[in-house]
């Protein structure tokens, strides 16, 4: 009978520690243990679900960059159309992020690039001219690379950012690796108010819409596209 019972007591306390992580579950924003502080990176050296050019004349390189390694995008007959690399990031957690970019010093690198982050919606996240004649402003030494900041980006829409680098494919210049670094969590609360606010403004939409005799088409929004990619 004394065991029985110690044997409900112990099941009872560890239904109640499920519940309690459940809940704390349920609080989170993607099921993920991001934290601030968390960080990572994308290479040159990875996959294809990672990273990508587009154009032509890209070779890979070894014994500068980070992991000893970078893409180099060589002078091509001018066009006047864009090329360009990029990386991947899926599943991110919503929050603030600080974005970092490095590449290798060698010579003869353009002065006429651009580095965007995009999260899938229709306006880019950061859009910064950059030049590669000089190395990275070395605002963080890590893993035996500088890296230069290129903006803070709050991102909610996490399932796939991307960082691009853009270029005329006559530009000589270089891919090497993207560091993203998460500085802030985005808070359930203010996600919850923003999901209950526009659910509201959906519904006054509709209504408004109801109301109107005339027939109005909806215009969807024009894709960003990067060539050579789909």
């Amino acid at each position: 009978m004394e065991r029985r019972r110690e044997n409900v007591v112990i099941a009872s306390v560890l239904i109640l520690t499920l519940a309690v992580v459940v809940f704390r579950g349920s609080q989170r924003l993607t099921g993920s243990a991001a934290a601030p502080g968390s960080v990572l990176v994308a290479d040159d050296a990875e996959g294809q679900h990672v990273f990508l050019t587009s154009g032509q004349r890209w070779s890979k390189l070894e014994g500068q960059g980070y992991r000893n390694g970078y893409t180099l995008h060589r002078h091509t007959i001018w066009t006047g159309t864009n090329v360009g690399a990029r990386w991947f990031f899926k599943n991110l957690t919503p929050g603030t992020y600080d974005i970092f970019v490095t590449w290798p010093a060698v010579l003869g690198m353009s002065s006429k690039l651009s580095y965007r982050v995009d999260d899938g919606t229709t306006t880019p996240l950061i859009v910064e001219s950059f030049s590669q004649q000089n190395p990275p402003v070395s605002d963080v030494r890590w893993e035996g690379s500088d890296w230069q900041k290129i903006g803070s980006a709050a991102i909610t829409h996490g399932q796939i950012v991307t960082v691009s680098l853009l270029a005329k494919n006559r530009e000589i210049f270089v891919a090497d690796a993207v560091r993203l670094v998460l500085r802030e969590v985005a808070s359930v609360s203010s996600s919850s108010s923003s999901s209950s606010k526009s659910a509201i403004s959906s519904r006054s939409s509709v209504h408004s819409s109801s109301s109107v005799a005339t027939h109005r088409r909806r215009i969807l929004p024009k894709q960003t596209r990067f060539p050579g990619l789909q």
